[in-house]
């Protein structure tokens, strides 16, 4: 048994990586629409999808977002908060 470590070669984990590469599909529809999540200390904060790649997050605006649907009903938003490092 080796106890040396196994890396992924370079040119495969950029496959892994390319578009349409084992990703769940893009969901379009939140056009126009707002969520208002409530945390646990009180605040709140508006969401609110601009078109179907922008959306506004509190005062910041513009931010690219990505919408795919992990299961029937259930919708996963993924974007980076540019307030946060």
């Amino acid at each position: 048994m080796s106890t040396e470590a196994v890396f992924i070669q370079v040119g495969a984990l950029a496959e892994g990586f390319a578009p349409h590469s084992n990703t769940l599909e893009r969901q379009l529809g939140l056009s126009g629409s707002t969520l208002t999540l409530h945390f646990a200390d009180g605040e709140t904060l508006k969401c609110h999808f601009t078109d179907d790649q922008r959306l506004n997050w509190g005062a910041r605006t513009g931010i690219a977002y990505r919408a795919t649907s992990i299961r029937s009903g259930i919708l996963f938003i993924d974007f980076l908060d540019p307030s946060q490092d």
